[in-house]
C-alpha cells in the first residue's frame, strides 16, 4: 500500500512537472557575471525594471580594453540583424528573474539549437535606454548620458558644449 501511495504521489509530481509551460520554468543557464560588471547591471536593472528585452554587448577594443553596452527596450537593440544572418544570443546571463542576452560577436558565426530569434511583432518601438560601460584594466567607468548607441562600431562624439562659429 504504501508503495502504491509512493508512486501515485512521483506520478502526479512528474505529470504537474511536465504539464508546466516552459516559460513558467526557472530557466539557469550556467553563465554568471563577475563582480566588477554584475553590481553595475543590477543597478541598470533597477532603474529599468519594465522592459521586455534586456541585452549586454561586449566589444574587445584592445588587450586591456572593453566596451559594453547595456540595452533595455522593447524590442532589441539588432533585431533586424538578428532576422538577416538568423543569429540569437549565444549566452544568456540570469540576474534575479531577468535573463540579460548577451552578444560579443560571435553569434554571426556559431549557431546555437535555441530557436530564440525575435519575432516579437511590436508596434510599440521603444529606442530604449543604454549605459555605456568602458573596462580599462580593470577600471570600470559607467556612461548614462547616452540617447543611443549600436554595438560593435565606435560611439557617438558628444559635442559638449561647443559653440560653433563661422570662420
Amino acid at each position: 500500500m504504501k508503495t502504491l501511495h509512493f508512486i501515485m504521489i512521483l506520478l502526479t509530481i512528474l505529470c504537474v512537472q511536465c504539464s508546466t509551460p516552459a516559460s513558467h520554468k526557472k530557466e539557469t543557464t550556467g553563465f554568471f557575471m563577475k563582480e566588477n560588471i554584475a553590481s553595475v547591471a543590477d543597478s541598470f536593472l533597477s532603474l529599468y525594471p519594465n522592459k521586455k528585452v534586456y541585452e549586454l554587448f561586449i566589444n574587445k577594443e584592445g588587450p586591456h580594453e572593453f566596451v559594453l553596452i547595456l540595452h533595455a527596450g522593447d524590442t532589441p537593440l539588432t533585431k533586424e540583424e538578428n532576422k538577416d544572418y538568423k543569429q540569437n544570443p549565444i549566452i544568456q546571463v540570469a540576474r534575479g528573474k531577468v535573463l540579460i542576452d548577451v552578444y560579443s560577436g560571435i553569434e554571426r558565426y556559431i549557431g546555437t539549437d535555441q530557436s530564440k530569434i525575435y519575432q516579437q511583432k511590436l508596434n510599440n518601438v521603444d529606442e530604449g535606454k543604454f549605459w555605456i560601460i568602458t573596462d580599462s584594466f580593470d577600471i570600470i567607468k559607467v556612461d548614462t548620458t547616452y540617447k543611443t548607441a549600436y554595438p560593435f562600431i565606435a560611439l557617438p562624439h558628444k559635442l559638449g558644449d561647443i559653440k560653433f562659429t563661422t570662420p
